[in-house]
C-alpha cells in the first residue's frame, strides 16, 4: 500500500510538490481513505485494518473480523474475505461487506454488510444487520441488506442496497426481481 501524499504548494518547476510513502506489502482486496486523507480502511484476508496519520507518522491498527455466520437453517459459515466500502472522515466508522463461504465455490459466497466502530462490538467488526436488529428490535423483519457502498462524513447515514423478501409487487420479466422501492432509516 503506497501513498501519495500533497506537500502543500507546487515545487519550484511548477509540479505538484507530493511524498510517496510506502504503509506496506501485504495484499489488500481493497483501500479506502477518509475525505481528510488521514485514515484509510484496508482488508486483507479476513481481517479489517486501519492506517491513520497521527503526526505525520501512519500507523496501522488491526481490527479483526466478524465472527462467522448463521444462517437462518442454523449452518455456520466461516469469514473467508472481507472488503473495505468507506470510511467516515474522523475515521471512526467503517463499512465494508464480509464474505462467508462454506465451500471452495465462488458461487456459494454469501456476502453481508458490517459495520465497525471503536464503540461497537468491543471495538470488533459486526454484521451490521444483526447490529441493527439489537438496536432497533423488528425494523429490519423481512429485508436483507447488502452491501454499503458510502457513508456520510459523521458516520452515521449508510447507503446500502437490500431486498425487500415482503414485496407483493409483480416481478420484472427481465432483472426477475420485484418491482418497488421501499425507504426507511435507523440511527447507526
Amino acid at each position: 500500500l503506497a501513498v501519495w501524499e500533497a506537500n502543500g504548494g507546487p515545487d519550484v518547476s511548477g509540479n505538484a510538490d507530493m511524498t510517496l510513502t510506502v504503509l506496506g506489502t501485504a495484499s489488500y482486496t481493497t483501500a479506502v481513505v477518509n475525505r481528510p486523507g488521514d485514515v484509510i480502511a484496508t482488508a486483507t484476508g479476513t481481517a479489517l485494518e486501519r492506517w491513520v496519520k497521527i503526526g505525520g507518522v501512519w500507523t496501522l491498527e488491526s481490527l479483526g473480523g466478524p465472527v462467522a455466520y448463521v444462517n437462518p437453517a442454523g449452518t455456520t459459515i466461516p469469514l473467508v474475505g472481507m472488503f473495505s466500502a468507506a470510511v467516515s472522515d474522523d475515521g471512526n466508522t467503517i463499512v465494508g461487506a464480509a464474505v462467508y463461504n462454506n465451500s471452495p465455490s465462488p458461487q456459494t459466497q454469501i456476502r453481508r454488510a458490517f459495520i465497525w466502530r471503536p464503540s461497537i462490538n468491543g471495538g470488533v467488526p459486526i454484521d451490521l444487520q444483526a447490529y441493527i436488529e439489537s438496536t432497533s428490535p423488528g425494523m429490519l423483519d423481512g429485508i436483507d441488506l447488502g452491501q454499503p457502498s458510502d457513508i456520510s462524513a459523521d458516520g452515521n447515514a449508510i447507503l446500502v442496497g437490500f431486498t425487500d423478501r415482503r414485496n407483493t409487487c409483480p416481478t420484472d420479466e427481465v432483472i426477475q426481481l420485484p418491482i418497488s422501492h421501499v425507504t426507511g432509516n435507523t440511527g447507526i
